[in-house]
């Protein structure tokens, strides 16, 4: 475990308008966030998310929370990586959104009572979400993987459920008619 530090000297004013900034941007995300849920995709919605989250990562770096921003920074590049198509929206993805802020969130709280935390394990969630962005046939599964991490979420292996016999014998029907078919698309011969 290590010791986040602060070299900045921060007064009671300053956390209090970084946490109340935090409170104002994790709203406007949240709407965001339910926006999309509902399926409205329009990119304004994209713009101001990207707006409450660079903010977040701003007053972050600006307070010398270095895990907070990085949470943050990953969580905004995963957002463009949405907005721009590269990944999909889906609901799983804006619940790892959620879990991230609450994790930055976290993480400056226990900055700024000078607690120790496990940085290592918060690396490792970092390196997640930004894998997320970088291995696009992956971000399912990646993102089951954080939320399982973060959230206690069952892994998607974890919740698969045995085909039952009728199961069974639907698929083995279902390939004996596309067989039949297949061999009625044959030229003759």
């Amino acid at each position: 475990m290590a010791n986040i530090k602060i070299t900045l000297e921060l007064d009671d004013e300053l956390i209090a308008d970084y946490l109340g900034g935090f409170s104002e941007a994790y709203e406007e995300v949240e709407k965001c966030l339910h926006a999309l849920a509902d399926g409205n995709t329009d990119e304004e919605i994209y713009n101001e998310m990207l707006r409450h989250l660079h903010s977040i990562k701003g007053n972050a770096r600006m307070c010398e929370l270095r895990i907070p921003e990085k949470i943050a920074h990953v969580i905004e590049s995963v957002v463009i990586k949405v907005k721009e198509g590269g990944i999909a929206y889906f609901p799983d993805l804006g619940e790892t959104i959620h879990v991230s802020l609450d994790k930055v969130k976290e993480t400056s709280l226990a900055a700024f009572n000078n607690e120790t935390i496990d940085e290592a394990a918060y690396e490792q969630l970092i390196t997640i979400l930004d894998s997320i962005c970088n291995d696009l046939s992956k971000v399912k599964e990646l993102t089951n993987h954080f939320l399982h991490l973060t959230t206690g979420v069952p892994l998607v292996s974890d919740q698969h459920v045995e085909s039952t016999q009728a199961d069974q014998d639907f698929n083995e029907k279902e390939l004996d008619i596309l067989k039949m078919i297949g061999n009625r698309l044959k030229p003759n011969e």
